[in-house]
């Protein structure tokens, strides 16, 4: 994998890893999952001509690495799935909408549920809390 961001903003990194990069997502974990002798990062300097040669190296350790996992890739190659374990894989993969839905509205439910505490006799509402989700980017 060879990631770059052409602006400058982050090191080019090329990395040996068994992720298929299609988006910000899956780069972070191929970026994650790269690492020590599976990865080189070479920061956008004036003098990043010396890591750039370093990188000839690099290939060749992950040429390496790929011949040291050609058999199971073979053997993952060969593997063939019967019916129900290829149903299963994929129901996995892409679970029904409106079960997930369900499930999703029950999962909410459960998470608001803990947080009302009821007390004494009159079964009266001593805290409330929600759960809150921050996404950042």
């Amino acid at each position: 994998m060879l990631s770059s961001s052409h602006d400058g903003s982050s090191p080019l990194t090329i990395a040996f890893t068994p992720f298929r990069v299609v988006c910000a997502n899956t780069l972070s974990m191929a970026l994650k999952g790269a690492t020590g002798d599976k990865r080189l990062t070479v920061r956008r300097t004036a003098s990043a001509g010396a890591p750039i040669e370093d990188a000839g190296a690099f290939l060749a350790r992950v040429d390496d690495l790929i011949e040291q996992n050609a058999e199971v890739f073979r053997l993952l190659a060969r593997r063939s799935f019967r019916t129900i374990e290829q149903d299963h894989y994929l129901r996995t993969l892409f679970p029904d909408p409106a079960e997930t839905a369900k499930r999703n509205r029950r999962g909410a439910s459960l998470k608001l549920s803990p947080g009302f505490f009821l007390s004494g006799r009159h079964r009266r509402t001593t805290a409330v809390s929600y759960p809150i989700t921050v996404v950042t980017r």
